[in-house]
C-alpha cells in the first residue's frame, strides 16, 4: 500500500524580518497520521554558464511528534531550526 503525503503549510524561518537567508519548512501529513514530517531547506546560489541561479535545496528533516496540531508543528519546526541551522 502507498503512503500518500500531503503538503500542510510552508513556513519561512530567519534570525532576522528579511526573507534572505530565510530556511523554508514544507509540513507533511498523511491521511491517517495527521501531520507526521516537516523538511527545510536553505537558499542555494550558483553560477551555471555564466549566470546565477538560486534554488532552494534540502538541508534536512525533522519527524513531528505532535501530529493532530499545526500550532506544534509549526514551534518543532522552529526547535529544529534554533538547534541546526541558528546564526
Amino acid at each position: 500500500m502507498e503512503t500518500v503525503f500531503f503538503l500542510e503549510k510552508t513556513i519561512l524561518i530567519n534570525d532576522d524580518s528579511d526573507t534572505s537567508g530565510a530556511f523554508r519548512y514544507e509540513i507533511y501529513k498523511t491521511e491517517f497520521e495527521g501531520l507526521v514530517l516537516a523538511i527545510a531547506y536553505s537558499e542555494k546560489t550558483v553560477m551555471a554558464e555564466g549566470s546565477e541561479v538560486t534554488f532552494w535545496a534540502k538541508a534536512g528533516e525533522t519527524t513531528l511528534t505532535n501530529r493532530r496540531d499545526i500550532c506544534g508543528a509549526i514551534e518543532a519546526c522552529k526547535a529544529h531550526y534554533r538547534q541546526n541551522y541558528k546564526k
